[in-house]
């Protein structure tokens, strides 16, 4: 499993890296959305649909639509996880290419929950 902090993942259009205790590298990234975004670098053995688990925080309903080598494959409906402080996980399937793979996480149009982390499951060699 490949476990990717958006901490460390590149940053656009004003998303913004804080401290957030429950995180689970102490950081999220918030402000995602609109113009903000996420980009994570992903290498995979082989092309094909890879399970992928995003932990976010959001106080309500929220969507994230990811795009993965520049097309946008996918909107991920969030529901409220309790609080902007509390971390929870929703699952979705990428379509990613053999080699690396960039997954950006925004929402064109509004605001889009705050990101801890993904884990993306690599089966094993």
């Amino acid at each position: 499993m490949l476990s990717l902090e958006a901490e460390s993942a590149q940053r656009a259009g004003g998303a913004t890296s804080w401290a957030v205790t429950a995180a689970s590298g102490g950081r999220i990234v918030g402000f995602i959305g609109n113009s903000g975004t996420v980009r994570f670098t992903v290498t995979v053995p082989a092309a094909g649909s890879y399970p992928v688990t995003v932990f976010y925080l959001a106080g309500e309903r929220r969507d994230f639509v990811i795009s993965v080598n520049g097309v946008a494959q996918k909107t991920l409906s969030c529901s409220s996880t309790g609080g902007w402080t509390t971390v929870g996980p929703a699952d979705v399937t990428l379509v990613l290419a053999a080699g690396a793979n960039t997954i950006q996480f925004g929402n064109p149009t509004r605001w889009a929950p705050d990101l801890d982390r993904i884990a993306v499951t690599v089966p094993s060699p």
